[in-house]
């Protein structure tokens, strides 16, 4: 897969949460290479906030994840290192710390999947541990047929 546009599948969840329910958004976006590294981009409706750009940059050892719009956050997962940056939304600012506990990426020709498992905390306190896939399949018509 390389410079194409492609549907983004991201879910999550919050592991330790017993009453958790997975989060999944499906949109339309472009995938790249460039550098030795590749890139996603696509855009997220947060509900009661806005349109956020997202920018999901990674090669085999580690993801960077920075969204711009409505809600404004750089993010960097690389197992063994715990990372800090600011969230900021429209209700105000969280300290957001990061410790990747896993992290995987599978590509074939057809399809790519990132996996990310962490620990979250906000402010210095332990929220919870935490799991994001991102699935990319090439079909921008498709996903656009889902969202409508």
């Amino acid at each position: 897969m390389n410079n194409k546009d492609v549907i983004v599948t991201v879910k999550g969840l919050d592991i330790d949460s017993a009453d958790s329910e997975p989060i999944e958004v499906v949109t339309p976006g472009t995938y790249t290479k460039k550098g030795g590294k590749s890139y996603l981009r696509f855009e997220q409706v947060e509900e009661g906030v806005g349109v956020t750009r997202n920018i999901v940059k990674f090669d085999k050892k580690s993801i960077e994840v920075t969204r711009h719009g409505a809600l404004e956050m750089y993010l960097f997962f690389c197992p063994g290192k715990k990372t800090m940056s600011d969230y900021r939304t429209p209700f105000g600012n969280l300290l957001v710390g990061i410790n990747t506990t896993d992290y995987s990426v599978d590509e074939t020709e057809e399809s790519l999947s990132l996996d990310i498992g962490y620990e979250l905390e906000i402010n210095h306190e332990f929220l919870a541990n935490c799991n994001i896939g991102i699935k990319v399949q090439p079909g921008k018509q498709e996903a656009e047929k889902r969202i409508n």
